[in-house]
């Protein structure tokens, strides 16, 4: 079974400055028993508030459905509203994701990888950070070094309160 745990870390959470770069450091522990190809993708958080009141009504869903995200996304949010009124909830949107997406490579059973996505805070205060897909691809057996995998992929949110407090 696929197994996973994410350790997160602000190396220097007191140097968060607005217009300036910062790293957030991820640990991405394969927990399972077979080797698996991992990317790990940048996903705002009103994405997953747009996903969730498309979905109501629509039963159960086990399939999930990344679409590609570009800086505009990550920044404008895709214009998603805040309320009845029409104002555009631009708080966890300001926050550019500088990499949208980390390819983790093979990471090998009980083994991890690591990874660092930058960001770039454009406003002081407390900022949420956004969520993160890790996608999965088992590794197919048999195949030959070098060759495309073609195992099955899933795909694993991973949600989190983590927020950066930026100053000017």
């Amino acid at each position: 079974s696929d197994s996973f745990r994410v350790d997160y870390s602000l190396p220097r959470p007191d140097d968060v400055v607005v217009g300036e770069i910062f790293s957030l450091c991820l640990n991405i522990h394969n927990l399972s028993t077979e080797r698996k190809d991992l990317k790990l993708k940048v996903l705002p958080r009103s994405r997953i508030k747009r996903e969730a009141e498309e979905s109501k009504g629509q039963g159960d869903q086990d399939d999930v459905v990344v679409e590609n995200l570009n800086m505009l996304d990550l920044v404008l949010g895709n214009g998603s509203s805040n309320g009845d009124d029409g104002n555009n909830n631009l708080n966890e949107n300001q926050l550019l994701a500088v990499d949208d997406s980390c390819i983790l490579g093979t990471v090998n059973a009980k083994d991890a990888a690591k990874a660092e996505i930058r960001f770039m805070p454009l406003c002081s205060g407390t900022l949420p950070l956004p969520y993160f897909d890790l996608l999965s691809v088992e590794s197919a057996k048999g195949s030959a070094k070098g060759k495309r995998n073609s195992g099955t992929s899933s795909i694993f949110r991973c949600m989190h309160n983590l927020q950066v407090s930026a100053t000017s």
